[in-house]
């Protein structure tokens, strides 16, 4: 299954009001057959830049000190976003991927 995937921005953008952030881990069923668990699952497919590094570091908020946060991207920019953010938040790229279809992973641990 995918995980779940963050709608109705233009909405929220155009009411000047911040969209909920609708994470994977809120789901019963399992997001990915391959996250581990306890990881949370940002889906920031078909967003383009700054929008998944943005939407990362309000997810982060959520993610226990030490804890995992698996972004998954389709904006070929978020391999340098996503460098830049780690090397100035202090946050760890413990891995970034391509799938199938163009989907970049990044998996970032929160310090602490």
């Amino acid at each position: 299954m995918r995980p779940v995937r963050i709608t109705r921005v233009a909405t929220a953008i155009a009411q000047h009001v911040a969209p909920p952030l609708r994470l994977a881990q809120d789901r019963r069923e399992p997001a990915m057959s391959d996250a581990i668990e306890g990881d949370t699952i940002l889906d920031a497919t078909g967003l383009l830049c700054p929008l998944p590094v943005l939407k990362a570091r309000r997810a982060l908020r959520a993610v226990p000190a030490g804890g995992i946060l698996l972004v998954l991207a389709t904006d070929p920019g978020a391999v340098k976003d996503f460098e830049h953010f780690c090397a100035t938040t202090g946050c760890e790229l413990t891995e970034r991927s391509e799938e199938a279809g163009g989907v970049l992973r990044f998996r970032l641990k929160k310090p602490g």
